[in-house]
Parts: C-alpha cells; structure tokens; sequence
C-alpha cells in the first residue's frame, strides 16, 4: 500500500503546479555540483554567462557534441 501511496505523491508532483523556473534553477544546482564532483574541485560560477569562471575543463561539461538529427541549438 505504501508504494501506492508514493507513486500517487511522485504523480501529483509532475502537474504544473509549480512555476517552471524554480524546477530549472533546482536542476541546474544538481547539475553544478555534479561537475564539481566531477573535476574534484570547487568550482565558480558566473550566472550571467552561464559558464564556469576561468576553467575551461569545467565548461566542456556544460554542453557536448551532438550527432544529427539530433541537434540542439545554441540559442532556443
């Protein structure tokens, strides 16, 4: 019964009732801290720029090559 229940809760969850920039914002801080992991460092970033400052190792993790079709654009 128990599972029921948290799917039920995991479901309600997915409905817009939350505004879709706080979901980006939560993301984006798993992301970040994933590259610190990563890198094994602590690391600065610029939020206007979007880009680690001054570490270029850092900023490869920000995008990666995608193959056609499945392309994405730098600006959407």
């Amino acid at each position: 019964m128990q599972r029921v229940g948290r799917r039920n809760d995991w479901i309600a969850g997915l409905r817009g009732t939350s505004d879709i920039l706080e979901g980006q914002r939560s993301t984006v801080i798993c992301h970040l801290a994933e590259i610190s992991y990563r890198t094994r460092r602590t690391l600065a970033f610029d939020p206007r720029t979007h880009k680690f400052v001054e570490d270029e190792e850092a900023n490869r993790y920000l995008s990666r090559q995608y193959r056609a079709p499945y392309l994405v654009p730098e600006r959407v």
